[in-house]
């Protein structure tokens, strides 16, 4: 089987029109990995070869050099929907017959995207202002069914405990997905 940067984006057309997975989640990994190859120069390059997380990062890095005028949340979205279509892509590739799409269960979409919705409400521009705390802090953040998480932050809490809470915070929260 043909594993090219093209290939790759032929596959993602044909899971939309098959409906092997939801249509309009396979046309974004498409346009992910049509953004990125196009970007990086890799539409005949051999995906195998980013099966290699450093070569991956190596594509990503010149889709973002060359692509300045996007916005950083979609350079984020391209990124990780591009991170997930190259591997099963791949896996495709090595076992056509135990493949499956690399989505959540719809349950668990549902789920995020009403705790995303409710994250939304429940901050405003004023409490997404740096905090200059000489006490803790307690956020609340409303769940779904009306249930409420809370958050202490310490005194003195600054950047780089935020930017620790950020990189971690997901792994833990994966878990429940």
């Amino acid at each position: 089987m043909d594993t090219s940067g093209q290939a790759l984006i032929n596959f993602w057309d044909e899971v939309a029109e098959r409906r092997t997975m939801n249509p309009k989640t396979a046309g974004s990994y498409r346009s992910a990995c049509e953004a990125v190859l196009s970007a990086a120069d890799g539409r005949h390059r051999d995906m195998h070869e980013l099966a290699d997380d450093g070569a991956m990062s190596e594509v990503i890095a010149q889709f973002k050099l060359r692509r300045p005028e996007l916005s950083e949340l979609t350079v984020q979205t391209y990124e990780s929907q591009f991170r997930k279509a190259v591997p099963s892509f791949l896996s495709y590739a090595g076992d056509r017959e135990h493949w499956e799409p690399p989505v959540r269960s719809r349950q668990s979409t549902l789920l995020a995207l009403r705790a995303e919705s409710a994250a939304a409400r429940n901050t405003s521009s004023e409490s997404l202002a740096p905090l200059a705390q000489s006490a803790e802090t307690t956020i609340h953040i409303g769940l779904t069914d009306g249930r409420m998480v809370r958050v202490i932050l310490p005194a003195s809490f600054g950047q780089s405990d935020a930017q620790l809470l950020l990189d971690v915070m997901p792994a833990y929260l994966k878990r429940f997905i």
